[in-house]
């Protein structure tokens, strides 16, 4: 039985990661950028020390009274007209998922591109007036993205952005060592589960 159960662990842990995968509220950090006010240029940071992200650049957070600039709530990261807005990442993120837009009067397109630590590229995507609301799914060992506006005159919005640090060294390793642990435990003394 202490080998089904284990079988079981890692069937869960598989389910599990689907639904990670699945919307940025699933992510360890989330935010809908609800009652985050800054100013243009002014820095502010999601999550604390050591898995933080720090949003940075010609941007802001900030209500503006239009609802087409939200996907959910009154609130939405900006990135200014001609501008690029930054987002570092403390501790690499291994999954970065959000949604973006431009301004649905601009007519010029939002590149998104994410990096890793050593500045390689591990994607890029736009999103254009078009689109609407797009979804974004970054995967890797991410350490920023940059969003970039090419419109001459308006803002875009991000909004609703979760990301999952990289797991510490280790840790999947610990992990495999308790679910081990446990089945011989049970197996040995006779735990039902």
């Amino acid at each position: 039985m202490g080998g089904i159960r284990i079988g079981a662990v890692g069937l869960s842990v598989a389910v599990l990661s689907v639904s990670v995968i699945a919307v940025p509220e699933a992510q360890t950090i989330f935010s809908s950028f609800e009652g985050i006010t800054t100013t243009p240029g002014a820095p502010f940071d999601l999550g604390f020390t050591p898995t933080r992200a720090t949003f940075s650049g010609n941007a802001f957070s900030a209500t503006l009274l239009d609802p087409r600039s939200y996907h959910t709530g009154l609130f939405a990261w900006m990135v200014q007209s001609n501008s690029v807005g930054h987002i570092n990442f403390e501790t690499n993120a291994a999954i970065v998922q959000f949604w973006a837009r431009t301004n649905p009067s601009g007519g010029s397109p939002t590149i998104i591109e994410a990096f890793d630590a050593g500045n390689n590229s591990l994607g890029q995507t736009s999103v254009t007036q078009l689109d609407g609301w797009k979804f974004f799914n970054f995967a890797g060992d991410i350490s920023r993205i940059e969003v970039t506006n090419t419109d001459a005159l308006l803002h875009n919005s991000i909004d609703d952005f979760g990301y999952t640090p990289v797991p510490a060294p280790g840790a999947a390793v610990l992990l495999s060592i308790g679910a081990c642990v446990t089945g011989r435990r049970r197996r040995r003394y006779g735990v039902a589960a």
